[in-house]
């Protein structure tokens, strides 16, 4: 594959984990600078070409730097991994989303940071009990 640190990354974590090929691969984190973030994805949309990976995406992006790499690489990420739960809905970027890619979350129960405790909050609790599930089940349907 192509030299760029983005490639080579991706390289060496394939052969850290003994793998041909990922189900998904990620960018770790929205680089700082603005201009990275279009060139690390103009590297990443080389992968799955490659046959490497199956899918790629990105975290934690909000809109305006999804939409820039929209317009500037014309690939959209197939997820983008978020933060999302019951106290943190995201619902602008859920809907920005709805057309041009998937929300995943990376913290669907909300127990990051015991910032909210989902788990045992009333009205969770409450449903839960109606429709004889689980805090967990109700909030992950």
């Amino acid at each position: 594959m192509d030299e760029s640190p983005t490639l080579r990354a991706f390289d060496d974590n394939l052969n850290r984990l003994g793998l041909d090929q990922v189900d998904l691969y990620l960018m770790h984190w929205p680089p700082q600078s603005r201009d990275m973030v279009v060139d690390t994805w103009r590297a990443m949309i080389k992968i799955p070409a490659s046959g490497q990976a199956r899918s790629i995406g990105v975290p934690n992006f909000a809109i305006q730097p999804h939409q820039r790499i929209l317009d500037e690489a014309g690939i959209m990420p197939t997820v983008n991994q978020v933060d999302l739960h019951p106290s943190f809905q995201q619902v602008e970027l859920r809907n920005f989303h709805k057309t041009r890619g998937a929300t995943q979350s990376w913290n669907p129960l909300g127990v990051w940071r015991n910032l909210f405790p989902p788990l045992i909050d009333s009205a969770i609790l409450s449903i839960a009990k109606k429709h004889g599930r689980t805090p967990a089940q109700i909030i992950m349907r």
